[in-house]
């Protein structure tokens, strides 16, 4: 692998990374061939469609790979800003895009849950609740790509929600917290 360092070489010789195993795979003749790639839905899989090069992103933003073709599906967590990965595989992608938030954006599990956006999408209550969400939540945060936490209508929708945040991260559920009364409304 060409200007690639031996430490970004794994598995077999697959390269490390999110950006890089995608690219990787986009060369692979049998593509269910067990290699690991950017999980559909989610943060840079367009990257394996496209016809321009690829590239890291210019900051830490988390994504899932999943192993292909294999079943049930192996999940970890990685970035797209870096060579990061988890050094864990997950069962459920929940706690694969978990353990990425953790790397891009550590202190998210501290954030205060907030209720879920207005199903109605009127633009006043989604003015509204998009004001009250960015309120209780650190300057610069979505700017970031970091994620909301939510409270769910449903709790057994436990699925996160890529691109489902103010600024295009995450939408992730919330474990079982109270939600903080200045979003609710």
């Amino acid at each position: 692998m060409t200007g690639m360092a031996e430490r970004d070489v794994i598995d077999g010789g697959e390269p490390r990374g999110a950006v890089a195993r995608q690219l990787h795979y986009r060369t692979l003749t049998n593509p269910q061939a067990g290699a690991w790639a950017i999980y559909i839905t989610h943060p840079g899989n367009q990257l394996g469609r496209a016809r321009a090069p690829l590239q890291q992103a210019d900051k830490h933003l988390p994504t899932v790979l999943f192993q292909v073709g294999r079943h049930p599906h192996r999940f970890r967590g990685a970035c797209l800003g870096c060579v990061w990965e988890s050094s864990q595989d997950f069962g459920h992608v929940l706690d694969a895009v978990e353990a990425a938030h953790d790397h891009t954006h550590p202190g998210w599990r501290n954030l205060l849950p907030v209720h879920e956006p207005p199903k109605d999408y009127g633009k006043a209550k989604m003015r509204r609740w998009l004001n009250d969400v960015t309120a209780v939540y650190p300057l610069g945060w979505f700017d970031s790509g970091g994620p909301v936490v939510t409270i769910r209508r449903d709790p057994a929708n436990r699925r996160p929600l890529p691109g489902r945040a103010p600024g295009g991260g995450y939408d992730l559920p919330a474990h079982d917290l109270p939600a903080h009364d200045h979003a609710h409304r």
